[in-house]
């Protein structure tokens, strides 16, 4: 009965920190660069010096079928063996973020930033982004969290998905 019981709360517990994950996801949508128009929500965490992510950028911004099919949610996160903090708020800084993004990541451009001072609101973009990122656990770029249209579930790209149902249709 004792080992029911904890197996029961263990699994509520998923269900609760399951249901956030969709919750946590839209609610760092105001910070996102967005890209395609499609019925389902991929959220990606970038970190524009790695080559796994410029690469994932360079796909979607070239695909159209992927653009109609979701909508992107790209935020910059840092990964810890890049220093790319001051390049992420550089990014964040830009008048067109999108298209200096796409610069930096798909075209190779590398901008000076020995003198660089991040701007308070690039600073607090990228903490709020981390914050939620952290939450989610991301080790590796790109993180992928999919939730596609009329599904209860969704999908990370990678570990176990503790996001099992979602919160809202």
């Amino acid at each position: 009965m004792k080992a029911f019981l904890v197996l029961l709360f263990l699994t509520l517990c998923n269900i609760s920190y399951a249901t956030n994950y969709d919750e946590l996801a839209r609610s760092i949508e105001p910070q996102a660069i967005t890209i395609g128009e499609g019925d389902h929500r991929v959220y990606a965490f970038l970190d524009p010096m790695c080559s796994k992510s410029q690469h994932f950028l360079d796909l979607i911004v070239h695909s159209e079928k992927l653009q109609e099919i979701n909508t992107y949610y790209i935020f910059l996160y840092r990964l810890p063996k890049f220093e790319s903090d001051a390049l992420i708020s550089y990014i964040y800084d830009a008048y067109d973020i999108l298209d200096t993004m796409k610069t930096v990541m798909i075209e190779g451009y590398e901008p000076k930033l020995t003198d660089y001072q991040a701007s308070p609101r690039a600073l607090e973009r990228k903490f709020r982004i981390q914050e939620i990122a952290d939450k989610f656990q991301a080790k590796r770029r790109p993180y992928l969290l999919m939730f596609k249209q009329g599904s209860h579930y969704c999908k990370i790209s990678e570990g176990t998905a503790p996001c099992m149902k979602r919160s809202r249709p």
